[in-house]
């Protein structure tokens, strides 16, 4: 999928409920939970007790 060309097929896949939100407008919470949990295992791996934290679009309010 693309961002610059999402406006012509998002709409209509979102009618056919093929997508439940805009990917470009929302966070996978399960996939970004899934990089988070893997970079904390990482680090910690790397450098026990790290300081880790999520900021951006990537740790927003979740949507309900």
């Amino acid at each position: 999928m693309s961002r610059d060309d999402s406006g012509s097929f998002i709409p209509p896949y979102q009618e056919l409920e093929i997508l439940k939100t805009n990917p470009f407008a929302s966070i996978d919470q399960a996939g970004v939970g899934q990089l988070m949990r893997i970079a904390v295992e990482k680090g910690n791996k790397t450098r026990p007790g790290i300081k880790l934290g999520i900021c951006g679009e990537h740790g927003a309010i979740p949507t309900p």
